[in-house]
């Protein structure tokens, strides 16, 4: 049975981060990039790009390092990692650059409530939760080999966009914007960024708003302050997402 140690969704790491574990871990560490890094695994550097997804073995030396900021998930746990992702057709310690989706992340999330609150049934959830991501990488995977629609040079430009939009989700990000800085009409702008990262831009600043907002609010802000920090003109609207994205208004949320 696997056991997570421990997990987080999103995490937020200053530029300038440096970690390093010469000895690698007792256990299984899955990550899961928002955001580029340069990541060492046994003595091999790679720079890694938004969705680059990898599962260090355990005594596996590590190392990472970001100049920007660093938003990733991760997760550590124990348990026949390996053979699952086997089956699968993954290999443990294999760097996948996938094009970066939401997925992962909220499959990360769910985990996190779970452990988080020692809910029943929570290793059995997180064997159910992790044999979906296995499968939604080998999934990606295949799907990326058959895809010859996007060209590498606006794949780069695209990815470039996205870690954009999740270091600064606040700006006042505009469709006609978007397909610019991408080359792209706007129609084909979203056309592409659905096919790189399964969900419409306006979904995935609003998921990285709230994201954001959650952290502020943990600091006292009031909820006026937060949803002007966050990007939003109308409090009344920042309250709107807020809900539909956690289930509580921003004053009755907590975490």
């Amino acid at each position: 049975m696997l056991k997570i140690l421990s997990v987080r969704h999103s995490w937020l790491e200053p530029a300038g981060f440096e970690m390093h574990r010469s000895r690698g871990n007792q256990e299984y560490v899955l990550l899961h990039f928002h955001t580029p890094c340069h990541l060492c695994i046994d003595s091999e550097w790679r720079y890694t790009t938004p969705g680059t997804f990898v599962v260090i073995p355990p005594h596996v030396p590590q190392h990472m390092r970001c100049e920007e900021p660093l938003v990733h998930d991760w997760m550590h746990v124990t348990g026949e990692i390996d053979l699952i992702m086997r089956k699968y057709g993954l290999e443990p310690g294999k760097i996948y650059n996938l094009p970066f989706t939401s997925c992962i992340g909220e499959y990360i999330k769910q985990l996190e409530k779970s452990t988080y609150y020692n809910l029943p049934f929570s290793e059995e959830q997180a064997q159910v939760i992790l044999n979906a991501i296995f499968i939604f990488v080998a999934q990606k995977l295949a799907r990326q080999e058959r895809s010859q629609s996007v060209s590498l040079e606006s794949t780069e430009l695209f990815k470039k966009l996205h870690a954009e939009m999740i270091l600064y989700p606040a700006r006042d990000w505009k469709a006609e914007d978007m397909a610019r800085i991408t080359g792209v009409s706007v129609s084909r702008m979203y056309h592409i960024y659905k096919t790189l990262f399964g969900s419409t831009p306006q979904q995935d600043i609003i998921r990285y708003r709230i994201e954001i907002a959650k952290s502020i609010l943990s600091t006292g802000a009031s909820v006026a302050e937060t949803a002007e920090c966050c990007g939003y003109r109308n409090v009344s609207h920042f309250i709107r997402q807020f809900k539909q994205e956690t289930g509580f208004t921003p004053k009755t949320y907590t975490y």
